[in-house]
């Protein structure tokens, strides 16, 4: 894990990334629970990246803009998860939970960043619960924050953060489907590398490690 900057990518044991995909799909079904809907996160790889190359990781350039929920968490294990979509994606989401066509007034804008925001609040916690229960840990997510701009911008400032201490976060591929219709999406995790180190110990002991 402690590697320098321009050293070769740690391989994210292949355990952990069982871990992420699971609490990923867990995240979905909670949601979709939740709004009565059929809405599952489909995650299609995990692995390390530098933080730098986070910033171009965006399939659709690093300047494209993006809806993004960013939650910071605390505990056992701690650090910063980001959920990522595209504009079009958080708009079809409150439009459908709304239930109403025109999101564009300033009143009704308010309303689809509150209703993203509570979307990506159980969808981030229900991730993080579902990775600290598998490894018996405790997770406190911190109240979710919206943010509307480019993959870059909305990364930049908490990519700062955490390169004081690390070089790498966690890049969680991921597919959002709404009743079929599958959707652009984006998990990044950067826990510290603390956390990272004692889930994958745990893993590889199979059995909690105390923090």
């Amino acid at each position: 894990m402690e590697q320098a900057a321009g050293g070769p990518i740690p391989v994210l044991p292949p355990s952990l990334a069982a871990v992420f995909m699971d609490a990923l799909a867990f995240a979905g079904t909670q949601l979709g629970g939740l709004v009565e809907r059929d809405i599952q996160f489909q995650g299609s790889h995990a692995a390390y990246a530098r933080l730098e190359d986070l910033l171009q990781s965006y399939d659709r350039g690093p300047e494209s803009p993006v809806t993004a929920v960013y939650v910071a968490f605390s505990g056992d294990i701690d650090g910063h998860v980001l959920l990522c979509m595209t504009p079009d994606t958080a708009d079809f989401l409150s439009r459908m939970l709304l239930m109403c066509d025109d999101i564009d007034t300033p009143q009704m804008r308010y309303l689809a960043d509150s209703v993203v925001g509570e979307l990506g609040n159980v969808a981030t916690s229900a991730f993080l619960n579902a990775v600290a229960d598998t490894v018996k840990l405790t997770v406190l997510p911190a109240p979710p924050c919206v943010v509307h701009d480019m993959w870059a911008a909305v990364l930049q400032s908490i990519v700062v953060e955490v390169a004081q201490t690390q070089a790498y976060g966690i890049l969680v591929e991921t597919r959002i489907v709404v009743e079929g219709d599958a959707m652009a999406g984006t998990l990044v995790l950067l826990p510290s590398l603390a956390s990272c180190r004692r889930m994958e110990l745990i893993l590889s002991a199979g059995s909690p490690v105390s923090a």
